[in-house]
């Protein structure tokens, strides 16, 4: 049996959208992790929330390149293929 699609809307009562918040926001940096791992991707996530409360996750590897990047003196010559070994 199907789930029913559920209407997007915004939810007004703020108690329920913090929960739902807390719920969806544990279920996607699952999925980030999942993804990470089975996939060997590499995974930067950032959620800001309403409230200027930040939530994040990062594969290892990210945590890495984002330090190595902050070390150098202009990040904007930061080479990411480097990293990445892109071609």
């Amino acid at each position: 049996m199907a789930r029913k699609k559920i209407q997007m809307k915004r939810i007004d009562n703020t108690t329920t959208q913090q929960v739902t918040f807390s719920k969806r926001r544990k279920c996607i940096f699952k999925k980030a992790l999942e993804l990470s791992t089975f996939c060997e991707a590499e995974i930067e996530l950032i959620v800001f929330r309403s409230t200027r409360k930040l939530f994040d996750y990062a594969s290892p590897r990210c945590i890495f390149l984002l330090f190595c990047c902050s070390e150098q003196k202009q990040a904007n010559h930061c080479n990411l293929n480097e990293f990445f070994r892109i071609n």
